[in-house]
Formats: C-alpha cells, sequence, structure tokens
C-alpha cells in the first residue's frame, strides 16, 4: 500500500468498533487496519456505513479526508456486497463502500470470492487496488465512476467481470485481463478515456460482450491467438476486430509493457 508524502496517522482497530473510531476521526491523512474474525456481514456493513457518511466536527466534506485502508488481516470474510440484485444505496450491508469520496486506496484480505454489485461504485479519490488471489467474480457496477483509478491488479482466481464493472474509470491507462477470465460484461471498461492499451493472457478468448472495451483500443493477446481474438464475436454479431476499431496485436509486439 502506497502512502502520500504528507504526514499519515496510522491506526489499528478491531472490527467490533471500527465504525465508530473512524467516524470520530477529524479530518486527514490516515493509514487504517482493521483487523479481527468477521462473523457476520454487519460488521463489515458498519465499517463501510462510516467510511460513506462520515461528518467532521469542523464541517469539513470528505473531499478533506484521505484513507488508506488495510483490511489484509481481517479474517472470515467470503464476500463484500450483494449478488444478482441491486439495492438502495443507503443499504451498506448491500452497497458495501460505495461514494466513500475519501479511500484512496485499499487492500482486501485473502478469502473473499467474490465482490458484489455496486461496492466501491463512486469512489472517485481510490487510485490503486489489488484484487487478492481466490476471488472469482467481480459484480456489476462494482468500481463505475472510479475516475482516479489509475492501477487495478486482477488475480488470476477471476473467472467473470460484470456489466459497467469499471466503466467511468477514466485515469486507468493500461490493463492485464488474466487467462482465467471467461466472460466480461457490457461496457464493462466504456468510457476508461485514458485506457489505451489491454492485455489478455488467455489463448481462448473469453465472452465479450458489446462495448466491453473503449471505442479505440490496442489489445494485446497470446500469437497464436491473434487470428481467433479478431474473429471472436461480440454479443453474437460483429467480431473483435470490426465495428469497434479494437487493434488486436500480439503481445510481443507490447515492447512498452516488457
Amino acid at each position: 500500500m502506497s502512502h502520500p508524502t504528507a504526514p499519515v496517522l496510522s491506526f489499528t482497530f478491531p472490527i467490533e468498533r471500527a465504525g465508530n473510531a473512524i467516524q470520530g476521526l477529524p479530518e486527514g491523512t490516515y493509514t487504517i487496519k482493521i483487523t479481527g474474525f468477521v462473523k457476520k456481514l454487519h460488521k463489515v456493513a458498519e465499517l463501510a456505513g462510516a467510511l460513506a457518511n462520515t461528518r467532521f466536527e469542523d464541517g469539513g466534506t470528505s473531499s478533506e479526508k484521505r484513507i488508506y485502508l488495510d483490511l489484509t488481516e481481517l479474517e472470515g470474510l467470503q464476500f463484500i456486497g450483494r449478488w444478482g440484485t441491486r439495492f438502495s444505496r443507503e443499504n451498506s450491508e448491500y452497497n458495501g463502500f460505495r461514494n466513500a469520496s475519501y479511500l484512496v486506496s485499499i487492500s482486501l484480505p485473502l478469502g473473499i470470492e467474490f465482490i458484489g454489485n455496486d461496492v466501491f461504485a463512486g469512489c472517485t479519490n481510490l487510485k490503486e487496488l489489488t484484487i487478492p488471489y481466490g476471488v472469482q467474480a467481480i459484480g456489476d457496477n462494482t468500481f463505475k465512476g472510479c475516475s482516479s483509478l489509475e492501477k487495478l491488479q486482477l488475480p488470476t482466481s477471476l473467472r467473470s467481470i460484470g456489466k459497467e464493472a469499471f466503466m467511468g474509470c477514466t485515469s486507468l491507462k493500461e490493463l492485464v485481463i488474466p487467462d482465467s477470465v471467461e466472460s466480461i460484461g457490457d461496457i464493462a471498461f466504456a468510457q476508461c478515456s485514458s485506457l489505451e492499451k489491454i492485455e489478455m493472457k488467455g489463448e481462448t478468448p473469453p465472452v465479450v460482450h458489446k462495448g466491453s472495451f473503449p471505442y479505440r483500443v490496442t489489445i494485446y493477446v497470446p500469437a497464436a491467438s491473434v487470428n481467433a481474438y479478431s474473429q471472436k464475436k461480440i454479443g453474437g454479431y460483429y467480431s473483435m476486430s470490426w465495428g469497434y476499431e479494437w487493434n488486436i496485436r500480439a503481445i510481443e509486439e507490447n515492447t512498452e509493457g516488457n
């Protein structure tokens, strides 16, 4: 987890009292580590709710607070958010850290199997994220509107990326999609204006839906699979190399990434 040049105050809280402790912090920059065993989802919901609704004694706004959140020592957490159904943004048990605009970085623990719908949507200051090995699915709209996200590392356990999952992540310039990914949802990386190149590790093209990637982007794939990717149908209609001006090239040609 990286840190800003400004002084950082570090705190460690057990999950049982993390919500109230964070709620009471004044504006500033913090590294916060949460420890303990999560027996029930509502413990994480309380933490997420505190992060999403913090108000400061001096009347400051969330943009005046920077939080580097470390959940790597949190045990027992198998999922964040809910799958398949969208709930109101006020219900933090289902929508996780949505609209926590002062969240700059988050380190997630091992053991999470999926990250549900809307969980980090609207976290406009989130700059970096490593999704740990073990996560198999990312839901719909999960990181939608995270306009400051510059670094994203996807695990080799990941199998599916939901629709609009990273839509509006306008600071994301490069992306590596592991060979484990089988499906990428509609407009998953659309409106990703800085996204110039995508490296896809799989020799077999995943299911790619309409508008999954920006209109113009270079996609690097295994050399032996260039033809397969070029002819891959999108949403059952257009090939990947037609209609969206996606330039499909061999990974070996991506010299800047080596």
